[in-house]
């Protein structure tokens, strides 16, 4: 297995390892998760958020990055660390019986709405008898 390694110039790694810390924070995750997500050592991620590793493996920067952090706000000074504009991205971490809930809620929108076109249609045939109209020549 080869191990690809990001170096970053050593002027950078002042603020580098500080906004690596809070992309992690931005995701909700703890060091713990990280390594359980994507197999870096917990330590290893302490030592790159305290500012003692100068080398940031590609895994967690690709990690960070499917997760939605823009990348570029980690290596520019100038933005504090964020998530990229327009990317729908779910938290690792987002409680998956909430996620459940929100399914079930749709679900039962969805039901109640077949239940309305049902009626609707019921009516409509209702209307059309009266009127004298084919139902089955009427149908569009």
């Amino acid at each position: 297995m080869q191990i690809k390694i990001w170096i970053i110039p050593i002027f950078n790694m002042d603020k580098i390892h500080i906004k690596l810390l809070k992309a992690r924070k931005l995701l909700g995750l703890t060091q713990i998760q990280i390594k359980d997500l994507c197999g870096i050592e917990q330590h290893k991620l302490s030592d790159i958020e305290r500012g003692k590793s100068k080398f940031i493996p590609n895994e967690y920067m690709e990690f960070l990055h499917i997760q939605g952090i823009d990348l570029n706000t980690i290596f520019n000074d100038s933005f504090d660390v964020s998530m990229r504009d327009n990317d729908r991205v779910i938290p690792i971490n987002t409680n998956v019986s909430h996620l459940n809930k929100l399914l079930a809620d749709k679900e039962n929108k969805i039901a109640d709405l077949h239940e309305q076109i049902g009626e609707l249609k019921y009516r409509l045939s209702v209307l059309r008898k009266q009127n004298g109209y084919n139902s089955e020549a009427a149908e569009p």
